[in-house]
């Protein structure tokens, strides 16, 4: 973060600052955004086609999942500090479908873990003042529950730290007081 600048030369020195990082930012972000849309990309393109009744559900579950990932405006929605992270997502979510096609009940078990999951974590929004739904510390709580996907769909591609559904039950708890 930047203090603010309360003389020219401050501004002379912030203003170049910024032009001189700004077209690696911009470059970095394109190449982390291509990334992501070859991923979604060859995503649909494998849940294009005929249909096994048994994936059925997971194949919904991850069309949905994909829809809060990538959606118009997620570089902006989601910020690029998540890019990386939303590339790990998808590749879950690759990972996810080739041992879908695996062993479809398996999947089914862990999925009923992240649904009750995320409806105690809807519960709990619906239940914050509408202002308090956008403080970081309850956005996180979103971002908890896609690497707890991770860990159950993806466990090789690691999480950046230790989750489970106990855990973000307990950051709930903890941020309601």
């Amino acid at each position: 973060m930047v203090a603010p600048v309360w003389t020219e030369e401050g501004f002379a020195a912030l203003h170049e600052k910024v032009r001189a990082e700004l077209n690696d930012t911009v470059v970095d972000i394109a190449k982390q955004v291509e990334q992501i849309l070859t991923a979604v990309f060859n995503i649909n393109k494998r849940l294009k086609g005929r249909v096994d009744m048994t994936m059925a559900l997971g194949l919904s579950d991850i069309k949905a999942q994909m829809g809060g990932l990538v959606y118009r405006g997620f570089v902006t929605g989601n910020g690029f500090k998540r890019l990386g992270d939303t590339l790990r997502y998808l590749q879950a979510i690759e990972k996810r479908l080739e041992k879908l096609a695996v062993d479809p009940h398996r999947d089914r078990a862990q999925m009923l873990k992240v649904e009750n999951v995320q409806q105690a974590w809807q519960q709990w929004i619906n239940k914050l003042p509408p202002a308090r739904r956008e403080d970081e510390d309850v956005k996180e709580i979103r971002w908890m529950i896609e690497e707890l996907r991770v860990s159950y769909f993806a466990q090789q591609l690691g999480t950046p730290y230790p989750i489970s559904d106990k855990r973000i039950l307990q950051a709930m708890e903890q941020i309601s007081g």
